[in-house]
């Protein structure tokens, strides 16, 4: 593999290196740096949590209206008396 390009820009949140196989992904103030070959589980993962959170009646998926872009977000499910 050509050493002038090891650390290749996948995302704007992610990035991966390499000459070491590793991908480095940030989320929020925190960096998560793991082997290629750990990809797939760290996603099974992920998915797992979405599907646990979207399958909870206690969280619902609400919209946060950017500048630039609309945003699906999960947020705890207001009590009854919230609404009013």
């Amino acid at each position: 593999m050509p050493q002038d390009d090891t650390i290749v820009e996948i995302n704007e949140l992610a990035f991966i290196d390499q000459s070491s196989h590793t991908i480095v992904m940030q989320v929020d103030r925190v960096g998560i740096t793991f082997y290629v070959e750990e990809f797939l589980d760290f996603f099974k993962n992920v998915e797992e949590i979405k599907d646990f959170l979207f399958s909870n009646p206690h969280y619902i998926v609400g919209r946060l209206m950017g500048e630039a872009e609309e945003k699906e977000i999960i947020v705890p499910k207001p009590e009854d008396d919230e609404y009013t």
